[in-house]
C-alpha cells in the first residue's frame, strides 16, 4: 500500500520521551497507591479552537504542536495512565475505512514495537461515528514489577483534518474505567472550520 504522506516522526519521538524508563519507574511506583478511578471529567479546549475534549480533572497536560501537527498529551501524575490527541492538516482525498485502519496499525507498530509483549488487534473496528478503532496492549516495566497497559486507539477524519487518539490504562483497571473512557472519547469534537 502506498504511503499516506503523514509526518508522524515527531509524534513518535514525543511519545517515546513520555514513556521513557525513568518516567515509567516513577509512574509505576505511584500506580501501586491509586485505585481505578479517573475522577471528575472537565472540559479541555485547544488554545486555537481546533478541538474540545473531556479530560480527568487531576491529569496534567503538555502541548507539543508544531507546523505539521497539533499534539496534546494528558497524563495521570500519580499513575501510569495517559492519552494523546494528534491532529494533522490533510487537504487530500479522504481515506477509506481500510486506509484509516492501515494507517493506525502502522503508527501503533512504529510507536510501541519496542515494548515488551506489544500486541494489537489485527482487525480494525469501524465505529458508529466513522472513526476506526484498534485495541492493543504492552508491558510497562519498572523495578521488579510489570503493569500490562491496555490501549484504545482511534483515527478519524473531520473535513481537512486527520485525528489520532490514544488512551492507555492498566489492563486490570479497564473494566472499571471503561465508562469514563467512553465519556472522554465520545466528547471529542474537532472544529473543521478552524484554519490551521
Amino acid at each position: 500500500m502506498k504511503s499516506l504522506g503523514i509526518p508522524l516522526v515527531a509524534f513518535f519521538i514525543t511519545v517515546q520521551d513520555l514513556l521513557s524508563p525513568s518516567v515509567a519507574a516513577q509512574a509505576g511506583e505511584a500506580h501501586q497507591q491509586v485505585t481505578p478511578d479517573l475522577g471528575e471529567l472537565v472540559s479541555y479546549s485547544h488554545a486555537g479552537g481546533l478541538f474540545t475534549l473531556q479530560i480527568p480533572s487531576g491529569w496534567e497536560q503538555k502541548n507539543l504542536g508544531d507546523e505539521q501537527v497539533s499534539r496534546a498529551f494528558f497524563y495521570q501524575p500519580n499513575g501510569p495512565s495517559w492519552m494523546v490527541v494528534a491532529i494533522f492538516n490533510r487537504d487530500e482525498v479522504p481515506l477509506s475505512e481500510h486506509e484509516l485502519g492501515f494507517q493506525l496499525q502502522k503508527d501503533l507498530k512504529n510507536v510501541f514495537r519496542d515494548y515488551s509483549n506489544f500486541i494489537m488487534n489485527l482487525e480494525p473496528t469501524v465505529q458508529n461515528d466513522g472513526s476506526v478503532r484498534v485495541v492493543f496492549e504492552y508491558d510497562f516495566e519498572y523495578d521488579e514489577d510489570t503493569v500490562v497497559m491496555q490501549g484504545n486507539s482511534f483515527i478519524q477524519q473531520d473535513g481537512g483534518y486527520l485525528s489520532f487518539i490514544y488512551i492507555m490504562v492498566p489492563e486490570d483497571e479497564f473494566p472499571e474505567l471503561k465508562p469514563s473512557i467512553d465519556r472522554i472519547l465520545n466528547s471529542y469534537q474537532v472544529n473543521s472550520n478552524v484554519l490551521w
